[in-house]
C-alpha cells in the first residue's frame, strides 16, 4: 500500500524487473515536475503539451500536467473557470510513472 509507505517510511525504492530504478527519501521520490490539476469549468487541454491521465466528468477535468506551469495558468486565465486545484501527485501516481512508463533510473 503506497499510502502506508508515504505515511510511515522515510526511504523507499522502486524495483522493476529485479532492478532498482529509483530510490531515495519518500520526499525525494515524491518531487516531480508533474502536478495534479483539477479544473471545474469549461477548459480544453488540446493547446497544452504535457497532459497525461486526463479524465473528464461533466464540466470537471482532472489530469497530470508536466508542462510549463506559466503556459497552463495563461490558458486557464482565458477560460470561464469556476474552481481550480493544483497539487503534488501522490506516491502511487509517481510509482506508476516509474513502473509503467519506464521512468529514468536513479
Amino acid at each position: 500500500m503506497l499510502s502506508e509507505i508515504q505515511r510511515n517510511c522515510r526511504r523507499a525504492a522502486i524495483i522493476r524487473e529485479g532492478r532498482i530504478i529509483a530510490s531515495g527519501s519518500v520526499e525525494e521520490l515524491s518531487r516531480t515536475n508533474a502536478k495534479r490539476v483539477h479544473v471545474h469549468g469549461k477548459f480544453d487541454t488540446s493547446a497544452l503539451t504535457g497532459v497525461k491521465d486526463l479524465s473528464v466528468t461533466g464540466d470537471s477535468l482532472n489530469f497530470l500536467y508536466s508542462g510549463d506551469i506559466n503556459v497552463l495558468l495563461k490558458e486557464l486565465s482565458t477560460r470561464p473557470i469556476l474552481d481550480l486545484s493544483i497539487s503534488e501527485p501522490d506516491l502511487e501516481e509517481i510509482f506508476m510513472h516509474y513502473y509503467l512508463e519506464g521512468g529514468k533510473a536513479k
